[in-house]
């Protein structure tokens, strides 16, 4: 695993309150600081936990739900932070995997993040909180959304809900994807899990992982991933014992798609009773 980057957050802001758990990902949990301490909340997990605080903090709500907040934060140029999630984020395939587009990152690692989630970390959740009544969501971006994915599809019964946000899906190209997940499906089938696969109207997937200034948001051109996502949420659909709803965002490009995806995570998990998600009226499975 590639040294993770501590969350540099404040333990309280706008409304939250911050625990930080140690481990061997940097891990703080956020509650909203008006929540009783025994309060059952419905759990969020999120990776790119920092990146996602902040959206939650510049949207200015406070929902009614605890944010485990996992890893750093993607877009503030911290080049260990990216390295890290280039190998804990994705599916193991083969000795020496390397990042197709950063060749200096090393690839696989995800076995070992979704077993600490599923075990020690939930573990350790349990003998600090209330185990919540209104469930658990795992949340991803990008490469986030490719291991939500591959979550659900080798380790189902860890998390109510999955949302996979521009989920990744070229990295698995060369093990042509739709295959990769039947056989993945077909190998450990799933026990009554629901997915949310969200992607952007206007995103596209880059072959360049940086523009001519050095950013993401700089690129220009690229293959449209909208379509490739939600086919795959319509191949998810048939599996047996998953509910799949895809949820398209109007205008949202990759680079904005994180912050959109992670407010609209934090409503799915807190309206845990309600689906599809509110606000979602073209959610609908596909």
């Amino acid at each position: 695993m590639a040294s993770p980057t501590s969350i540099a957050s404040p333990p309280r802001v706008g409304g939250w309150r911050a625990d930080a758990l140690p481990g061997p990902w940097p891990v703080r949990v956020w509650s909203p600081e008006a929540a009783a301490p025994d309060a059952s909340l419905p759990w969020l997990f999120a990776l790119d936990g920092a990146a996602v605080m902040t959206a939650l903090l510049a949207a200015g709500e406070v929902p009614s739900l605890r944010v485990i907040a996992i890893g750093g934060d993607p877009t503030a140029g911290d080049a260990q932070v990216r390295a890290a999630r280039a190998f804990d984020y994705t599916p193991p395939a083969g000795q020496g995997l390397r990042d197709p587009r950063v060749n200096d990152w090393q690839a696989g690692g995800a076995d070992a993040l979704r077993d600490y989630l599923a075990g020690p970390l939930q573990n350790a959740l349990r003998d600090q909180y209330v185990v919540p009544t209104g469930g658990r969501t795992l949340y991803g971006h990008s490469y986030g959304g490719l291991f939500a994915l591959y979550a659900l599809c080798s380790a189902g019964a860890s998390f109510d809900t999955y949302v996979a946000a521009s989920p990744a899906l070229w990295w698995l190209t060369a093990q042509h994807a739709d295959a990769w997940f039947d056989q993945q499906l077909a190998a450990r089938p799933v026990s009554d899990a629901r997915v949310l696969v969200t992607a952007g109207a206007d995103e596209s997937w880059h072959v360049q992982a940086s523009g001519p200034d050095g950013t993401p948001a700089s690129r220009t051109g690229g293959t449209a991933t909208f379509p490739a996502a939600q086919a795959l949420c319509a191949r998810l659909s048939q599996a047996r014992g998953v509910q799949a709803r895809f949820h398209p965002i109007a205008d949202a490009t990759h680079h904005t798609m994180l912050a959109a995806s992670a407010r609209l995570a934090a409503d799915v998990a807190t309206h845990f009773h309600t689906w599809p998600p509110i606000g979602s009226a073209s959610a609908g499975s596909t």
